[in-house]
């Protein structure tokens, strides 16, 4: 499996995992506060990848994650999750998933701008177009502003500056230790929000749900810097928009959200531009 085909794979199964934690952090969000959602479900996934990464013997001291590149990744981690999450419950599901597929069209441009990867008219063409796709899936309305529209697309920015920093990690640094970090430092972010919070003691059904989320958590994480680390980031890029999918899958199946034939035609364009890209890749790659 080439390193771009294995990245495809990798995001794509990370978008279903984000999906599946995304779906039970909005169910427990009816009853625990999001900072005390961000640190227990972080400290569940913390103990997950801590044991993962003993296990798979990927347990390395703290000294090796003390680099630049490494601190840029977790302030990208961790600012780019609180920012999501509170935008998220103040805002239509809607509108704030269409700021957020602005991810692999601006992680495309700053692939090509900062990593000098060579991106062509074609490329482009098929994240735009897929970016148009998810459009169609989500069709935002024309609502008045809404000021917490802008803590989605700061988190739109802090995701590509993670994205960016993890690509450029030295690759003696284990997978494991960066996703252990990411859980680690959004956990401890999270408490920054408890004294503008009520916490009280969760429920067995939200413990429950909120060790669901970690687990899938902390499979996206492994997921998504295995994707970053081992493709080129404009080739991997549009294949993150197949979180709509997934998103529609998991309205359908949680709140009986039946899609509409603009949603079915959106996600036919969504699949299209993404094995379009990978198709491009494999071309030039033979050409050469």
């Amino acid at each position: 499996m080439t390193g771009n085909l294995l990245s495809a794979v990798a995001i794509v199964v990370a978008m279903a995992f984000v999906i599946v934690n995304d779906t039970f952090v909005k169910l427990t969000s009816t009853e625990l506060a999001i900072g005390q959602i961000i640190v227990t479900r972080g400290a569940m996934a913390s103990v997950l990848l801590l044991v993962a990464a003993w296990w798979m013997g990927q347990l390395r001291p703290l000294s090796c994650l003390l680099s630049p590149v490494v601190g840029w990744r977790m302030i990208g981690e961790t600012l780019a999750t609180v920012c999501f999450l509170i935008g998220f419950v103040h805002m239509p599901f809607a509108d704030s998933n269409a700021i957020l597929q602005v991810v692999p069209l601006a992680t495309t441009a700053a692939s090509a701008a900062f990593l000098g990867e060579r991106v062509g008219w074609r490329r482009w063409l098929a994240a735009v177009v897929g970016f148009l796709g998810t459009l169609l899936i989500i069709r935002p309305g024309f609502n008045e502003f809404n000021p917490y529209s802008m803590l989605i697309v700061l988190s739109v920015v802090l995701v590509v500056v993670r994205d960016l920093a993890t690509r450029m990690v030295v690759t003696s640094i284990p997978t494991m230790m960066l996703a252990l970090m990411s859980a680690v430092s959004v956990a401890v972010i999270g408490m920054a929000l408890a004294p503008f919070e009520v916490w009280h003691w969760p429920s067995a059904k939200s413990l429950m749900e909120l060790a669901i989320s970690a687990i899938c958590l902390s499979l996206g994480y492994v997921l998504t810097t295995i994707a970053i680390r081992t493709g080129e980031m404009s080739v991997v890029a549009p294949f993150r928009y197949s979180v709509v999918i997934f998103a529609v899958i998991s309205g359908w199946l949680v709140w009986n959200e039946v899609p509409s034939r603009y949603v079915i035609a959106g996600i036919l364009i969504v699949i299209a531009a993404g094995l379009y890209t990978f198709y491009r890749e494999q071309r030039v790659m033979r050409a050469t």
